[in-house]
Parts: structure tokens; sequence; C-alpha cells
């Protein structure tokens, strides 16, 4: 049988980081063939978040995280921080995709991406997702 990745992009923050991994433990509970793939925006330093995802990533092979580049707010922009900090991060999110993309159809082995798991407020991640033609979800919580 064929193996999967699920991409999940959380809101930066524990509380939605804590409550997404749960959620992905589950579900690679569920099925060995599972894997899943977090990509994590960074806005500060928080030790608690680096603790979690250390602890995370030892307990469990299947779930991995994939820091993408600290956002730097630009002075210059209105003061709508989460739409900018969502919307600076699509590149970054693109390039990581088409990397796991290219990875997994150069390794027979290796999971399929078979979609997106987006956080209610990363919903604008969807255009990457659509772009790349790539199944989405996002969460109601």
């Amino acid at each position: 049988m064929k193996k999967a990745e699920l991409l999940f992009i959380p809101t930066p923050g524990i509380s939605h980081l804590v409550s997404t991994v749960e959620v992905a433990k589950l579900l690679v509970d569920r099925d060995e063939r599972l894997s899943i793939t977090f990509l994590i925006m960074k806005i500060n330093f928080d030790p608690k978040v680096d603790r979690f995802i250390d602890s995370v990533s030892t307990a469990c092979n299947r779930i991995r995280f994939i820091h993408l580049s600290k956002y730097e707010p630009d002075p210059n922009q209105p003061n709508n921080f989460f739409v900018s900090l969502i919307e600076s991060q699509k590149p970054s999110v693109k390039e990581e995709v088409s990397r796991l993309v290219s990875r997994s159809e150069s390794s027979p082995g290796l999971p399929t991406l078979a979609g997106f798991v987006l956080d209610k407020f990363c919903t604008s991640m969807i255009d990457v997702a659509n772009e790349l033609r790539i199944y989405f979800s996002w969460s109601r919580k």
C-alpha cells in the first residue's frame, strides 16, 4: 500500500500547535502508512514551542517539523500582523511543498503528499495549495 503525507500549517503559537499536534498524533496512530509534516512559522523565540517540538519529534518518527524563515514585520505595512505574517510565508511554504513533492517523486518509497491541513487563520495558504494542485482542508476550531 502507498504511503501518504499530510502537510499541516498551524497558526504560530503554542496553543494552536499543541492542539494540532494532538490531532496529528491520532491520525498517525490510526494508519502506519501516514506521516505528517508541520510547517512552523516563527514570530519570536518561544522556548515552550521549541521544547514541545523536540519532545514530539523524539516520541513520534512519523511527525516532523520544518521551520520556515522567521517573520520580520515591515514597519511600513499596516498593523494587520497575522495577515502580513501569513502572506509573507507563502513563498517559503511553496518552496517547501515543491521540495516535498520532488523528493517523493524521485524516491518511490517515500510518502506522497496527499493534502494540506490548515489552521483557520491560515486559509490564505489555500492559494498555494491551488497553485500546486494539492487538496486542502482547514480546521474550524
